[in-house]
């Protein structure tokens, strides 16, 4: 019985010892448990405050090391270079060094007479020293060419040559106002044909020296129009659009342009001219039908409107000296004509602010008011650069000559690109550019100038801004390439 007692009461021993082993472990387990919570809460803290921080850390390192931006505003030159294209157009027969500094144009009104004096000789070689075409060449001008069947002022009897007056069976001599003319049968086909060759050896020759060519081969004085109180009637649109059909062909690289707004003229994108701005009462007439259309009574025919003429297509003018023209009226014919150009015929006898403002108002006129780009740039990405374009005039520049970008280095062209914009979608007004240039993977870093320019790659547009020039470059500041 003893030994039963003292078996129970080791026994009860042994369980309390057991109890309080598991009692202290669940105490440790649960003290390890809110120790590690806490230290986990702890951290959970210090994570949430770390990570803004760093977060933080990061936005400002990349707006450190981000680009800034550098603008630069222009103001309009009082003057401007001669502008291709663009401006006055003096007589051909004029000494090139002495004209105007900023004519770039020069007009030369010529006879098939003169041109042709025998069947298939033309007289090119002697013509181009009479207008000094290798002086005009020289300086850079180029010919805005209006060739004339019909000129009673020419001093001849008739102004098509003496081998071609044999083969045209029609008569069509008139005489008026003490003067002699003829009108030649403009539906014949042997007149068709050699003048059709005529254009084509013009355009062999002289190509590459025209800017315009006015259509000049129909009516009297080339304008398309009969003479009044002569049977010189301007031919039916079946004849008409075999001439315009020729010059077109003919003079592909040039400018082609007609004094009235005829349908196959405007279809294969023709410009316009005005025979005489001096007449205000005829300069408005021919505008009323570039703009609303109408009957033109000159014509016998119902002329379509031309609304985009200047913008579209380019427009020219002839202006003679002695023409008593009021000067506002004047001012306001040609800012309404969106010229780009203006034959002017005796201009050493007008004014020298008078040729200045008639050259101002003829052409498109650029300069750029305001450019904006990125400070600094890396090799194998690009430099954009955003421009506000400024044209003073109404009218658009006639050549689809691109906006230029280049980097220089001591004023040379270390590299250029031709962006997509073009100076012939630059109406009147401001315009918003958004330009790049793109560098190569192995540019090399440094700083340099970032110039802009308008050209075609041979000849650039001037622009009317102050600004450092280094050639055809229009430098407007710097950018680091890192």
């Amino acid at each position: 019985m003893k030994e039963k007692l003292a078996q129970a009461r080791t026994l009860r021993m042994r369980l309390r010892q057991v109890n309080r082993k598991t009692v202290s472990a669940g105490r440790r387990v649960r003290s390890g448990t809110r120790k590690t919570m806490h230290s986990m809460g702890v951290e959970r803290a210090r994570y949430m405050l770390v990570l803004p921080i760093l977060l933080i850390g990061i936005v400002l390192a990349a707006l450190i090391r981000m680009p800034g931006t550098i603008k630069a505003r222009f103001r309009p030159l009082d003057g401007v270079d001669a502008r291709p294209y663009c401006g006055i157009a003096v007589n051909a027969h004029t000494d090139p060094a002495a004209a105007p500094d900023y004519v770039s144009l020069c007009w030369w009104r010529v006879t098939w007479r003169e041109l042709e004096p025998e069947e298939g000789r033309y007289d090119f070689d002697r013509i181009s020293e009479e207008i000094h075409l290798a002086g005009w060449r020289e300086r850079g001008a180029r010919l805005v060419l209006r060739l004339v069947l019909d000129d009673p002022d020419s001093g001849y009897d008739a102004d098509i040559p003496d081998w071609l007056l044999e083969k045209t069976a029609s008569d069509g001599s008139y005489s008026l106002d003490g003067m002699t003319g003829f009108t030649p049968d403009y539906s014949d086909p042997v007149l068709q044909e050699a003048h059709f060759r005529l254009l084509n050896a013009v355009d062999a020759y002289f190509g590459d020296d025209i800017a315009y060519v006015e259509m000049g081969s129909l009516g009297y004085d080339g304008a398309w129009m009969g003479r009044e109180g002569a049977d010189s009637a301007v031919p039916l649109t079946d004849v008409t659009q075999v001439y315009i059909g020729q010059y077109m062909t003919a003079f592909e690289n040039a400018h082609v342009m007609a004094v009235r707004p005829y349908r196959e003229a405007m279809l294969a994108g023709a410009g316009l001219f005005i025979p005489d701005i001096g007449n205000e009462d005829t300069a408005w007439e021919l505008l009323g039908l570039y703009m609303y259309g109408g009957w033109d009574d000159a014509t016998a025919a119902y002329l379509r409107p031309y609304a985009d003429f200047g913008l579209s297509c380019p427009v020219g003018a002839w202006l003679d000296s002695g023409d008593a023209v009021n000067r506002n009226s004047l001012r306001n014919l040609l800012r309404q004509s969106r010229l780009a150009y203006l034959c002017v015929d005796g201009y050493e006898q007008m004014p020298d602010s008078l040729l200045d403002e008639l050259d101002r108002a003829a052409g498109a006129s650029l300069w750029i008011r305001e450019a904006e780009w990125t400070e600094f740039a890396r090799p194998d990405f690009s430099v954009y650069i955003d421009v506000i374009m400024h044209n003073d005039t109404e009218a658009v520049y006639p050549e689809d000559w691109p906006f230029a970008c280049a980097l220089l280095e001591n004023g040379k062209c270390i590299y250029s690109e031709m962006t997509e914009a073009s100076a012939s979608e630059w109406g009147p007004g401001d315009h918003k550019l958004r330009v790049r240039i793109t560098l190569p993977a192995d540019f090399p870093k440094g700083r340099y100038d970032l110039a802009v320019s308008v050209t075609d790659g041979k000849e650039s547009m001037p622009l009317g801004m102050n600004c450092v020039r280094s050639g055809s470059w229009y430098i407007i500041g710097n950018v680091d390439i890192r």
